[in-house]
C-alpha cells in the first residue's frame, strides 16, 4: 500500500498545477453509454501533455471499451498519438499503444481497476 501511495504521489506532484485548475479539465466517456466507467483528463496547454485517468467502477466484472478522446483533441489539436501508462495496480509499467482508427484509447480494465496514462 505504501508503494502505491508513493507512485500516485509522484503523479500528483508532476500534475498538481494542472489538477487544481478546472479550466484544464475534460471529462472522458466510454463508447458504451451505460458502462460502469469513469474517466477524467487534464490538459497542460503549454506543453500539449495530457493526463488521463480511467476506472472500472464495477468491482465484479472486467470492462473493455474505447475511451473517446474527441474532447481532448478538440481542445488540443496536437495531442499526442502515444499514451504511456504511468500507473495501474496490475499492468504497470508499460507503454500503451492501443488506439483505434480514430485515435481513441482502447482500454481493458479489471474489476475495480484504475489506470493512469500520460500523453506527450
Amino acid at each position: 500500500m505504501i508503494e502505491v501511495m508513493h507512485q500516485v504521489a509522484e503523479i500528483r506532484r508532476r500534475w498538481l498545477d494542472v489538477l487544481v485548475d478546472p479550466n484544464h479539465f475534460e471529462p472522458l466517456v466510454l463508447n458504451e453509454p451505460f458502462a460502469p466507467f469513469i474517466g477524467f483528463a487534464w490538459l497542460r496547454p503549454e506543453t500539449n501533455d495530457t493526463l488521463l485517468i480511467v476506472a472500472n467502477t464495477n468491482m465484479v466484472d472486467a470492462l473493455r471499451g474505447v475511451v473517446t478522446l474527441d474532447g481532448v483533441r478538440r481542445r488540443n489539436w496536437s495531442a499526442s498519438r502515444f499514451a504511456e501508462m504511468v500507473y495501474s495496480p496490475d499492468s504497470w509499467p508499460y507503454a500503451e499503444h492501443s488506439f483505434d482508427d480514430n485515435w481513441n484509447l482502447v482500454v481493458d480494465l479489471k474489476p475495480g481497476e484504475v489506470k493512469v496514462y500520460e500523453m506527450r
